[in-house]
């Protein structure tokens, strides 16, 4: 019997000693693989890995302060970007459970002066991105906004309101769009009298002891062991900051230790809501019955034979992704405040390390080289001369100014920034981006109107000002 224990006891310390020194085996991979983007001069980026309800990795790597010189550490709070959507889709998703709004009811319901574009957008329409409106980030880039420009909320609704069509019938594509997510945070505060901020605080963090999490509604705000988002240009740093307080879409700010606690809710029913946890990570439809790969503020995909659930985000200097392998009670976390740090690329490297026993190797698939798409610039000739002049949209209140700029065209918008104009194919194009549909013009006043079409994004129709 002593022999027995002794075997036993010498089999489980033997035991504990290869898993151990396994995983001191791969927390060494993943510091050399990590070693390549520490730099301690340098903004940088904190890591945490959880597998089996436990932090196995949680490093800092750069500075939170290049101007204090302030290293980071694994405490200190990011802004976490579009990877805020699951924290919103979250909140809707407790409504329902509440009964007080449905997945299926019009979002005129709750947005009454929204305009009725001739179909039922639904509220599960804005969580699954398969509503068809713009999305608001691209309508700012078309009025010559940088990520750093001020808007209030009341002026980003009206501009969406502005909005005359639809990139698709709703529920017939999937198209990602921060405007839903944004919409959604005006559906919370108007069924329930609070701010997303404040509801998110009562029915999630504060449920999850997320006491370092919050949507910031308030860019002035003063917060204890924040970071600085910076983005290089050349050779210095610069601080890139949020000048708006629009939450929704983005704007949580969180730490490791928090994103852990929310991690671990996945597994568990915290909250005490029935069916919460699965309509978290059940994807979306379209109205043929196709499966979409977003479900509540996640993507849910398949890495290497294992699901995935994942987000990420990138605004304002920050970066940051969430990958969760849900079968392996695994996942990564990556917060940066350096918007030439990649997370996205970094994070599936450092599942390679973790899960490299349990994932699948891909067959590498080899694709035709894809054809590189040549613009050129225009030079001005009768084609080119005709188009000069001042434009009007309404749908994004600017102004589009066709100039010869050394010969060749060139388009201030908005007296904020000016583009190339190129060519393709015959076809004009602004910043090799934006296709130019002249639909009006005369002999003797030139292009009076054209439209600007961006991918499913058309119709945007700019008026010539004749005085």
């Amino acid at each position: 019997m002593i022999q027995m224990k002794k075997y036993i006891f010498s089999f489980i310390f033997f035991s504990i000693s290869i898993v151990v020194l396994s995983q001191s085996v791969v927390i060494t991979e993943i510091d050399q693989y990590l070693s390549k983007y520490d730099n301690t001069d340098e903004p940088g980026f904190v890591v945490g890995i959880i597998q089996n309800g436990n932090f196995n990795y949680k490093k800092a790597f750069g500075l939170a302060s290049i101007e204090n010189n302030v290293s980071l550490n694994p405490s200190h709070k990011f802004r976490i970007a579009s990877s805020s959507k699951q924290f919103t889709a979250a909140c809707i998703f407790l409504l329902v459970e509440q009964n007080k709004i449905s997945l299926d009811d019009d979002v005129r319901k709750y947005l009454m002066d929204f305009p009725d574009y001739g179909y039922k957008i639904s509220v599960a329409n804005l969580i699954y991105h398969t509503s068809g409106l713009r999305d608001y980030t691209l309508l700012h880039y078309l009025q010559g906004h940088d990520d750093d420009y001020s808007y209030s909320e009341l002026n980003l609704y009206e501009l969406l309101k502005q909005q005359t069509e639809l990139e698709f019938t709703p529920g017939t594509n999937f198209n990602y769009s921060n405007s839903g997510y944004y919409l959604l945070s005006r559906i919370v505060k108007n069924v329930t009298g609070k701010t997303l901020r404040e509801f998110a605080q009562e029915n999630l963090f504060f449920p999850l002891e997320m006491k370092n999490t919050f949507f910031l509604d308030n860019h002035k705000e003063v917060i204890a062991n924040r970071t600085f988002g910076y983005n290089k240009t050349k050779a210095e740093f610069e601080i890139l900051m949020s000048q708006n307080d629009i939450v929704g879409d983005g704007g949580i700010i969180t730490t490791l230790d928090d994103l852990y606690k929310w991690d671990q809710h996945f597994y568990s029913n915290k909250l005490n809501v029935s069916s919460y946890n699965q309509l978290m990570i059940t994807p979306g439809k379209l109205l043929d019955g196709s499966n979409i790969p977003y479900a509540g503020g996640l993507y849910i995909r398949k890495y290497k034979g294992l699901e995935l659930q994942t987000h990420s985000g990138y605004y304002g200097g920050y970066k940051s992704i969430i990958m969760r392998f849900p079968e392996r009670k695994t996942s990564i976390i990556i917060l940066a405040n350096n918007s030439k740090i990649s997370p996205v690329r970094m994070g599936p490297k450092i599942a390679d390390i973790v899960l490299k026993d349990f994932l699948k190797e891909t067959q590498n698939i080899k694709r035709k080289p894809r054809l590189q798409a040549t613009f050129i610039p225009v030079k001005i000739n009768s084609m080119a001369n005709s188009i000069l002049g001042k434009y009007y949209c309404k749908e994004i209140n600017t102004e589009y100014e066709f100039v010869n700029e050394g010969g060749e065209l060139f388009v201030n918008v908005n007296g904020l920034k000016q583009y190339p104009v190129s060519q393709l194919k015959g076809e004009y194009y602004i910043d090799d981006l934006f296709k130019i549909v002249i639909i009006n013009s005369e002999e003797n006043k030139g292009v009076l109107k054209f439209r600007l079409n961006y991918e499913l994004t058309t119709g945007f129709l700019f008026e010539k000002r004749l005085n």
